[in-house]
């Protein structure tokens, strides 16, 4: 009756601790939710059977990779531990899916973890726009971003002091997932007062998000404009024929291109002036006046045409008369080439020909 007693009891404990064991919770996780290429994984869990292999699966969303199975032994306490796995270059944009089984105990659990972004470099284009001291303005550079891994917001700033007068902005300020360099991630906008001083400045980008990464630019201040110069490249036109654009721009005494603070108005005038006169369109019907070629303010260049009806070399000068003085050194002067006209004598001297020689047969004939 003893022995069966405890045969009984000794059952009713079996069942109890098989009732706890099919109750059991198993836990996993890993260290980050996040994790950069090439770095490291480290994976845990508790409630799993002590002793028993737990086995760890990873399965890819998008499916792009698949990965071999990893495994972990379960201490005494029915803890889990790996650190086996990293995320390498081609897994940006993927999410991670790690189930554990455990081979024993038939306990699942499962986690998810993502393939972070890391920024290795960003990049400053040139300033396009044209800034000059006295006349408020912005120009703009395009940035651009290098980075691997998974999609991740960058945020930019310019991380150092600006010339007074100066601020800067970016569009976007922001960007999750940016493309990489050629393409542009963002547009700096640097924009100036009047009082803004000239010079030549340097400036610092920074990029965060993934890492912090950071660059340098260059920011141009002309000083005023003071001359004129040709941009056009000298040209070759047939007599009494419309010339192809002539183009001035206006630059400082250090030869950079320099916005006029207010209208210049320009004189052309051509060396030897005989047959020579000035268009303000390409077809040479609207011809330049005392007030009608003009820099406007704010603005550094202006175009103009011309025609000629005398053969030979041909010097155009332009000087301004408005928002400075550019005369003698400072005026534009280039030299062109006029082509005379073409005389088809060759047509003349058939129709000539044959005028004689059907004057010669009708001679005959008679």
């Amino acid at each position: 009756m003893k022995r069966a007693l405890q045969f009984a009891l000794g059952l009713l404990l079996a069942l109890a601790l098989k009732g706890v064991a099919m109750a059991q919770t198993a836990t996993l996780m890993t260290d980050q939710a996040d994790y950069a290429p090439d770095s490291i994984v480290t994976i845990s869990g508790s409630g799993w059977q002590p002793g028993e292999i737990v086995t760890l699966s990873l399965v890819e969303s998008p499916l792009v990779d698949t990965h071999p199975d990893l495994y972990a032994t379960a201490d005494q306490n029915g803890n889990i531990f790996n650190n086996q796995f990293s995320p390498d270059d081609h897994d940006g944009d993927i999410k991670f899916t790690l189930i554990a089984t455990g081979q024993t105990s038939g306990l699942q659990a499962q986690t998810t973890f993502t393939d972070a972004i890391t920024l290795d470099s960003v990049t400053v284009g040139t300033q396009a726009g044209v800034l000059t001291t006295g006349v408020a303005g912005s120009a703009t550079y395009p940035v651009c971003v290098d980075d691997h891994g998974n999609s991740s917001t960058i945020s930019f700033s310019v991380n150092s002091a600006l010339p007074s007068g100066v601020t800067a902005s970016f569009s976007p300020a922001s960007i999750t997932n940016p493309p990489v360099c050629p393409a542009n991630a963002t547009t700096l906008t640097l924009t100036t007062t009047a009082a803004a001083a000239a010079g030549t400045f340097s400036f610092t980008v920074r990029a965060t998000g993934g890492g912090t990464v950071q660059t340098t630019g260059t920011l141009l201040i002309s000083a005023p404009a003071s001359k004129l110069v040709f941009t056009s490249a000298p040209v070759t036109v047939n007599s009494g024929v419309c010339s192809t654009a002539l183009t001035i721009e206006s630059r400082d005494t250090a030869g950079n291109t320099a916005n006029v603070s207010a209208t210049e108005t320009l004189t052309a005038s051509a060396s030897p002036s005989a047959g020579a006169s000035f268009y303000t369109n390409n077809t040479c019907t609207t011809a330049v006046t005392g007030s009608n070629l003009n820099i406007p303010g704010g603005s550094n260049t202006v175009t103009f045409f011309f025609k000629d009806t005398t053969a030979g070399s041909v010097t155009i000068t332009v000087t301004g008369t408005g928002a400075f003085t550019a005369n003698g050194a400072n005026a534009a002067t280039q030299t062109e080439t006029v082509i005379a006209a073409v005389v088809r004598r060759g047509q003349t001297i058939v129709a000539t020909l044959l005028l004689n020689e059907r004057t010669s047969l009708a001679l005959n004939r008679d």
